[in-house]
């Protein structure tokens, strides 16, 4: 474990794996791979790794591995983090103690519901409904970033969900994260504004290309001729 840091405990209870398995706390390395820093035995379907987190450490995600193939992402923080009824056939389990992964846990649990309700639906052919509850989730989804956008948590999942909002959806978003913290959503910011430009109503971008034959042409000098009706962009 780490020193000169605030100090956690992980705590696994009612798992599902053989007494004498061993438990792995694995840290991300370059996003790459998993580095073993701890490890332990499973005890009355029980374990415990505690530690502390140094104060620089910049990865904010752990993973608990059993038996090679049960993977839980845990978010690190300093607290008491509760890791309840691993059960290795559903591979479901549940994450608690401390606030960014009851926050994890919140959001995971509804996209279940939703994800289940549209699965059911698709089962039985009834797309449009499903449809329904795919926009409903994408609307619990935005709710869920907007209002918990001070957290590392909501700005990590608008990283990845931010190409299935609108694009205004997104700037409206990033516009309320405090310049000094907004750096790091520059790129996204100008997806945003480039795609907003070319949202149905915008006017047109002029690009200017080279013909077969070697000559410049615009796409203004295309639409703004008056003889033609149509113009069609096949990219």
């Amino acid at each position: 474990a780490c020193t000169g840091g605030t100090k956690y405990t992980i705590t696994g209870t009612n798992v599902g794996f053989d007494d004498g398995t061993i438990v792995y706390l694995q840290a991300p390395v370059n996003n790459q791979y998993l580095e073993v820093v701890d490890s332990v035995i499973l005890s009355n379907h029980t374990f415990k790794f505690k530690g502390e987190i140094a104060p620089d450490n910049k990865i904010p995600y752990r993973y608990i591995t059993i038996d090679d193939y049960m993977f839980i992402p845990i978010y690190w923080e300093a607290g008491k983090i509760l890791v309840a009824n691993i059960d290795p056939v559903t591979r479901k389990y549940h994450v608690s103690g401390t606030p960014m992964n009851d926050l994890i846990t919140e959001f995971n649990d509804n996209i279940y519901k939703f994800q289940k309700e549209h699965g059911e639906l698709m089962y039985v052919g009834d797309e449009k409904t499903a449809g329904i509850i795919h926009n409903d989730m994408m609307g619990y989804i935005k709710g869920f970033i907007i209002e918990n956008i001070a957290t590392p948590v909501a700005r990590q999942y608008l990283a990845e969900f931010y190409s299935e909002f609108q694009p205004q959806d997104v700037l409206d978003i990033i516009a309320t994260i405090p310049t000094d913290e907004a750096a790091e959503f520059a790129g996204m910011k100008e997806n945003a504004e480039n795609a907003l430009r070319v949202q149905p109503g915008k006017p047109y971008i002029d690009v200017v290309e080279k013909t077969p034959e070697g000559k410049e042409l615009s796409l203004k000098s295309v639409v703004e001729n008056g003889k033609n009706k149509y113009v069609l962009l096949d990219f």
